[in-house]
């Protein structure tokens, strides 16, 4: 959760030092005490230092730790509700080892015009993940978006679906089958990565009680992302890490449909040195659906340990367990017989009984190891593996015959994946014919392999309007008596790659960024083949006001490894990686008083290579191409230390230009308006109790079912809020979702929840 702020202008930082009063600290830590006027100690007391973004609350006793990555100019703010707040200019350098401050916070008589509760800004887009480097939003020529763990808990997210209704232009996807997804700028796009490390998992799901953060990023990304990107972008999930300071925090909700769940956040130093840390995160949850069927029951277990060799050594241990138990939402065909989803008459109902489940889980472990070469060179090693396995997955594909009638089939099957990645990043700065540089360069490999097994069979046809809900003996019955499809087998793969993403200062006010991947994919199931790609990106940005305004253009390059195919005449043939390019540019604003944010960008990709099949199914060729192009706009405003506003739109067109059967229409899934919206506003009282409320929405344009775009899925305005209480270390808070009980549908064309709500309680010691 650290993220640096560097470079600012000598002259500004002269001119600060005649306003303020400077501390110079070391590059480990800051530590202190935050005590009243009387001299008592303040609990959950926010301690955020700005440009490094990074986050504590003093603890019982009133005091904090913050650890430091980098020297820097930095803004340290102390506030808390009912006390005015408390500013520091810090110089950070790496003279002194550690500097304590001890901080007396003053009561204010008047709390509705000074009291600031700074947990609850939005801060700024900053990752030292997107580039693998730690680069200034206002530096980056690519677009991403920032779901921060305050936005998390400001609105009292439960799911991982819940939180991507805040980034602007995406669409979070209930889909079929189990898993889940996004669709960004028109594609379908996977959650494949965590910590900015490739980690592949299929028929999944995501617990949010452990994210820090989620950065979505923007269009194709295969030059640092391939493996874990669509052209759409990719998504990284930003774990909690162990900090310094002992912290828990357990909380409870309820709600809908007997929904329960529980978290725990416990973060304990392991020795009195504080070099050997400990954090476990876990959650419990279990719920029904409002449809006459369906369960979820979800449990993920996920401690973290870190251990400071030295000055410049860091070793870093997550493990993950998540076990799911649910039933999943089966896959739709509507072929023409219906016009619209919401014309078939089944909402609430389901052709199947709640015993159709599915058992998974995945584990998860990462290590990783952070060494600083010296003040400007630094070493990053990753070793993460992962196993995910499904224990009799049952779920249903449900085809249309008529209005009336449906055949329903069953598939019930076994799979077990598994993944090891590999990667070594190098960044540093350098001057290169006197123009400073910033630079990543690394290698990666991952293996994975996957083994399946499954069966299928035609239950039976049913009328949709006189059904008896499938059972899983029944289906267990016909699999054993009469299977009309049994599959089993096991594929590996492997991947080597090397890369190197170079941003040159060209002036204080121009950047250029040139990067480059080549990749080796290696794939063995009937056929062996072997694959070569190459992937750029170019970017430019110039910031006609220094650290506060940049224009930018980027050029980038996305590509997905293909399988073997087979021809009319019997043949197999190779293919070809299929590249997607983008071309995008846009403006991005970031003011000094990090109050408002925002960002506007057009883009255009291009598909050049896809695959086209004849109408029996066979390869025909690989000149297929499609487009999509678009703008997004994401603004975000603290205009108090009260209010904050988080406003995202996006427009977009995706349509195939070159196809055998459906050249000229929309992709599947792939609405063209896409609007979000939030507004957040703090009522104080005295000192450490205040009022907060919060309300917004989405909109999402209508959009198809299947590519051949017989069956439309409505446009939908979803509107929700929130209320809060927050005294002391104890919060208690309601959410409220779909207020207008509006009937909406996913992607996949399967009926979404009505009004609903959950309440919750939460305890920090």
């Amino acid at each position: 959760m650290f993220y640096s702020k560097k470079n600012n202008l000598k002259l500004f930082l002269s001119l600060l030092c005649l306003l303020s009063s400077h501390i110079a600290i070391s590059q480990k830590q800051i530590s202190g005490q935050i005590i009243s006027e009387e001299g008592h100690p303040i609990a959950a007391v926010s301690v955020h230092l700005i440009h490094q973004n990074i986050y504590t609350l003093s603890n019982q006793q009133g005091l904090f730790n913050l650890k430091i990555l980098h020297p820097c100019k930095d803004t340290l703010v102390i506030s808390a509700a009912g006390y005015k707040q408390n500013r520091h200019i810090l110089l950070l350098n790496s003279s002194e080892d550690s500097f304590h401050l001890n901080i007396v916070l003053k009561d204010t008589t008047s709390p509705l015009k000074t009291v600031t509760v700074h947990t609850n800004l939005l801060p700024d887009n900053k990752s030292v993940f997107v580039a693998r480097m730690p680069l200034k939003n206002l530096e980056n020529p690519q677009v991403y978006n920032v779901i921060s763990h305050t936005l998390i808990d400001q609105q009292q997210i439960t799911t991982i679906d819940q939180a991507m209704q805040n980034v602007a232009g995406v669409v979070p996807n209930n889909s079929a089958g189990g898993y889940f997804s996004i669709t960004s700028r028109g594609f379908t796009t996977y959650v494949n990565a965590r910590n900015g490390t490739s980690v592949p998992s299929y028929f999944t799901s995501y617990e949010p009680s452990n994210l820090e953060r989620i950065e979505v990023l923007k269009g194709p990304a295969g030059t640092l992302y391939q493996g874990a990107a669509s052209y759409g972008g990719a998504v990284n999930l930003v774990t909690k890490r162990p900090e310094r300071e002992p912290a828990t925090r357990l909380s409870f909700t309820t709600g809908s449909w007997g929904l329960n769940r529980a978290t725990l956040d416990y973060n304990h130093p392991l020795d009195s040195s504080k070099r050997f840390l400990f954090r476990m995160n876990a959650a419990a949850d279990r719920e029904k659906t409002f449809q006459d069927f369906g369960h979820s029951n979800i449990y993920s277990l996920s401690p973290s340990f870190s251990y400071t060799a030295s000055e410049k050594w860091q070793i870093i241990a997550e493990f993950e367990l998540y076990s799911s138990e649910k039933t999943p939402t089966p896959w739709q065909s509507f072929d023409s017989y219906y016009q619209s989803v919401k014309d078939v008459p089944l909402y609430k109902k389901s052709f199947y009984d709640d015993d159709m489940k599915s058992n998974l889980i995945r584990q998860n472990t990462t290590i990783t190891s952070e060494y600083q070469l010296d003040k400007n060179w630094k070493s990053s090693t990753v070793i993460g593996a992962l196993n995910s396995s499904v224990d009799h997955n049952y779920f249903a594909y449900n085809y249309y015959l008529s209005k009336d009638s449906i055949r329903r089939l069953v598939y019930d099957y076994d799979y077990n994946y598994s993944s090891v990645n590999i990667q070594q990043n190098f960044t540093g700065k350098f001057n290169l014919l006197g123009l400073k540089n910033k630079i990543v360069t690394g290698i990666e490999y991952v293996s994975t392999s996957f083994n399946y097994a499954g069966y299928s069979t035609n239950y039976d046809t049913a009328n949709i309007n006189n059904f008896t809900p499938i059972m899983r003996k029944k289906v267990d019955k016909f699999i054993a008596e009469r299977p009309s499809f049994a599959a089993a087998n096991t594929w590996t793969a492997s991947r080597y790659a090397a890369y190197v993403s170079d941003l040159m200062y060209l002036s204080a006010q121009w950047m250029a960024m040139l990067s480059l991947r080549a990749d080796h994919y290696h794939y063995t199931l009937n056929t062996p083949y072997s694959q070569t790609a190459f992937s750029p990106k170019l970017g430019i940005v110039y910031q006609p006001i220094k650290d506060e305004f940049s224009i930018f253009v980027n050029y980038t390059d996305g590509f997905s490894n293909q399988n073997t195919a087979n021809k009319s005449d019997g043949s197999v043939v190779k293919l070809d990686p299929i590249h997607a390019t983008q071309y995008e540019g846009g403006i991005k604003w970031d003011a000094p008083d990090q109050r408002y944010s925002a960002t506007l960008s057009i883009y255009d990709i291009k598909i050049h290579n896809a695959n086209l099949y004849d109408e029996q199914g066979f390869f025909n060729s690989q000149d297929g191409k499609q487009q999509s192009k678009g703008l997004e706009l994401e603004f975000k405003a603290s205009p108090t230390d009260k209010l904050n506003i988080l406003l995202g739109y996006g427009y977009n067109e995706n349509k195939y230009t070159k196809s055998s059967n459906y050249q000229g229409n929309l992709a599947a899934n792939a609405p063209k308006n896409i609007g979000n919206l939030w507004i957040n506003y703090t009522i104080p009282f005295h000192k450490n109790h205040y009022f907060s409320v919060g309300t917004g929405g989405n909109y999402v344009d209508m959009a198809y079912t299947d590519v051949y775009n017989r069956t439309e899925i409505p446009a939908y305005l979803l509107l929700n809020a929130t209320a809060g209480y927050h005294f002391g270390q104890t919060q208690v808070g309601i959410r409220l979702n779909n207020l207008s009980n509006q009937k909406y549908y996913s992607g996949s064309g399967n009926p979404m929840p009505p009004r609903n709500y959950t309440a919750s309680i939460s305890f920090s010691f």
